[in-house]
């Protein structure tokens, strides 16, 4: 009896990872909210809801699957792999043209206030609160919903049976409303940017989580997580960011260090567990 494993125990080991990112994204943006309130900032207060909004459909639509996406070492390797990506493509867009097209810009909506709210509230929120919402949304509540009516339109019509074609059908779908809420209007060149982005998270995702196209490593739902995450931050800067964590260090930048170093510490282990086996397999 001593031995066997704990369900519950077992669960809650797999969850943790996305039950802190969600209460982050949460509370920072309860914290928008009432700063918002506190600053007569109408928008501020809409946006807060719209972005709360999405997280409880997410969850919703994935029917709290997200809460089973992969192990705790896993989601940090996952996280940090896409983080490091994106964070060197959104850096460089600005000088290699090429990378702009996998490089997604600021909400349209959330740049309305961005004048009106102090710059430490306004990186928090765009680089790090804003990405867990909309990823809530957009990886996990619009993937499910769409893979769940495409498989059951596969009973009638065989060739959708093809995870490629899933992936692309998911891809199209949520570049298409990924965009169009950014920018409010159709604009072609950040029509086909948003499908480029969300076809890459899915290709990776969806197809190493079927085909196992990478080897050695889970391609986990976090990368996409990572990926929105790195994306923001370096649009914005890597050092100005590192910048405004420091000089609200005591408010919120202990917070988002801790969390990264944990994250960091938990990818290496990782990778030091990957080589060691890659090693044993040899």
């Amino acid at each position: 009896m001593a031995n066997e494993k704990n369900p519950l125990v077992e669960s809650i080991g797999s969850s943790i990872f996305w039950i802190l990112v969600t209460v982050l994204s949460a509370g920072g943006l309860l914290y928008m909210l009432i700063w918002s309130l506190q600053n007569d900032s109408l928008k501020g207060v809409i946006l807060s809801m719209i972005f709360l909004m999405f997280i409880v459909m997410g969850l919703v639509l994935s029917k709290f699957k997200v809460f089973s996406a992969g192990t705790w070492g896993q989601n940090c390797l996952s996280v940090t792999i896409g983080f490091i990506i994106w964070l060197f493509v959104a850096g460089q867009q600005k000088t290699v043209a090429a990378f702009s097209l996998f490089s997604v810009s600021q909400n349209a909506l959330y740049a309305t206030i961005v004048g009106t709210i102090p710059q430490s509230l306004n990186f928090v929120m765009n680089t790090l609160v804003i990405p867990v919402a909309e990823e809530m949304f957009w990886l996990f509540g619009i993937t499910f919903v769409v893979l769940s009516i495409v498989r059951q339109m596969s009973k009638k019509y065989d060739f959708l049976e093809n995870i490629w074609i899933q992936i692309a059908i998911v891809s199209a779908i949520s570049g298409i409303t990924f965009a169009t809420f950014h920018v409010g209007k159709a604009s072609l060149s950040f029509v086909i940017a948003a499908v480029i982005f969300r076809t890459t998270l899915a290709v990776l995702i969806l197809g190493d989580g079927y085909e196992d196209i990478i080897p050695y490593i889970t391609v986990g739902w976090a990368f996409g997580l990572g990926a929105h995450i790195g994306n923001n931050w370096g649009v914005f800067g890597w050092s100005n960011g590192l910048a405004v964590l420091s000089s609200s260090f005591w408010t919120f930048g202990w917070i988002v260090y801790l969390f990264m170093i944990l994250i960091g510490l938990t990818a290496v282990g990782q990778i030091g567990m990957l080589v060691k086996k890659a090693f044993e397999n040899m």
